[in-house]
Formats: C-alpha cells, sequence, structure tokens
C-alpha cells in the first residue's frame, strides 16, 4: 500500500517548488503512519514503529530522487535557452520567443520595439583587457539591459557583440518616444565592479517597430543610428 502514496508525493515534487514538495512529502508521510494502525494494525509496537520509519525513509528517499532530477530537468532546460555567460536568451530561444509573440499565441498581442545592438568597442576591450574583460563587457551590457523595467521585455544575445532587445509598446508615438530614451536607459543601469580596469565603449542600436504578424527575419537598421556610451 506504501506505493500508492509515492504517486503524489512524485507529482507533487515535480510540479510544487521544492520547500511545498518537502512540507507535502511530510503530510503524506503522516497520514500513512496514521493510516496503517487503523486499518492494518501493527502486531506490536516495535514492528509499527519499524514500519513507519521504513515509510518515511521510502518517502524521503523518493522525494529527493524527484527533486535531484527536476533541478537537473529546470537546468538543462535553462541552458538550452539562455547564455550560460550573459543569462539572457541565446539567439535561437530569443526568436522563438519573438515568433511566438508576434503570432500573437503568447497572449494578447502588442507591437514590439526590437533594438539590434552592437557593442563598437568591444574588439579593442578584448584586444587591450584580454578576454575576461571582453566577458565583462557582455555580463555588464546584459545585466544593464535586464535590469530596464518595461514590462514584458526580452533580451537576448545573438553572438558576438550582438544583443537584441524586445519591448512592448502602444503604439507608434509610444515607440519613438522609448527608442530615445532607450540608449540612455542601458547606459544608465550598467554597473562596473570598482575593481575592474576603464572599460569604454559605444552601444549603436538600430530600431524598428514590429506588429502583429510582422515575422520575417528582421532587417536589422543601420548600426550608425543611434550612438550612447554603453558603460
Amino acid at each position: 500500500m506504501a506505493a500508492l502514496y509515492l504517486a503524489p508525493v512524485t507529482i507533487a515534487c515535480w510540479t510544487l517548488s521544492a520547500r511545498q514538495a518537502v512540507l507535502f512529502t511530510i503530510a503524506v508521510a503522516i497520514v500513512a503512519g496514521l493510516r496503517y494502525p487503523l486499518f492494518n494494525p501493527d502486531p506490536d509496537f516495535w514492528t509499527g514503529l519499524n514500519n513507519n520509519v521504513g515509510r518515511v525513509i521510502s518517502f524521503g528517499v523518493n522525494a529527493a530522487v524527484v527533486l535531484g532530477l527536476k533541478r537537473s530537468h529546470d537546468r538543462l532546460a535553462y541552458l538550452a535557452t539562455h547564455d550560460p555567460l550573459t543569462g539572457v536568451y541565446n539567439r535561437k530561444a530569443f526568436e522563438d520567443e519573438l515568433r511566438l509573440r508576434l503570432s500573437g499565441k503568447g497572449g494578447p498581442c502588442r507591437p514590439l520595439l526590437l533594438a539590434y545592438v552592437d557593442l563598437d568597442g568591444f574588439k579593442a576591450v578584448k584586444d587591450h583587457h584580454g578576454h575576461a574583460a571582453g566577458d565583462q563587457v557582455l555580463t555588464v551590457f546584459a545585466a544593464s539591459a535586464n535590469s530596464l523595467i518595461f514590462l514584458g521585455q526580452i533580451v537576448g544575445w545573438l553572438g558576438g557583440d550582438e544583443f537584441a532587445i524586445a519591448v512592448p509598446v502602444a503604439d507608434h508615438g509610444e515607440a519613438i518616444k522609448m527608442a530615445q530614451d532607450l540608449p540612455e536607459d542601458v547606459h544608465s543601469h550598467a554597473v562596473i565592479p570598482a575593481r575592474s580596469p576603464d572599460l569604454p565603449f559605444l552601444a549603436s542600436a538600430g530600431m524598428e517597430l514590429a506588429y502583429h504578424g510582422d515575422w520575417t527575419e528582421a532587417a536589422r537598421l543601420s548600426a550608425d543610428c543611434i550612438k550612447a556610451p554603453a558603460a
């Protein structure tokens, strides 16, 4: 009969948070421990104690295994869609999310302001300060772009020194204002660690407005459209 309790424990551990799953497992163990003496009394105290301990251990081991598998699954799912260095969407995941939003399948469809960003001084930073400094430039820019408080925005690293930012807007007027403010917003959120060398570079952002159903490979605008310091 104890095996019947493992199914809800397994489901709970896979679908709930770790804390909720642990509490649920404890509750199931208590219910099982109370049920057996009522319907299947043990012949003596020590047998009952041994059976209860065995059930608790089996529930605990089952929960630990399922939670471990879920952590591994979630980690692999994250790595499949995110760049491990910058923590933002990789190119494929960004394009998939963009396609989903422009198709209207991901919820109410709003126009998207698309900003394609090139970090102009990235190669010079790597040449003069090394690859570690280049990685730091990428992580700082990604963190500053992610820290913007636009509702529903997505940020992706397209490779090399190229990023993309998609921000839902209400109309063309809001898109124009946001396009004017976006470079300065990214710059103001950039935080370079105190021990880091001065790593100056420019971000060139080509922007366009995409509407519902407007999914093709989004054409890049000139990299000279907007220039603003990113760090």
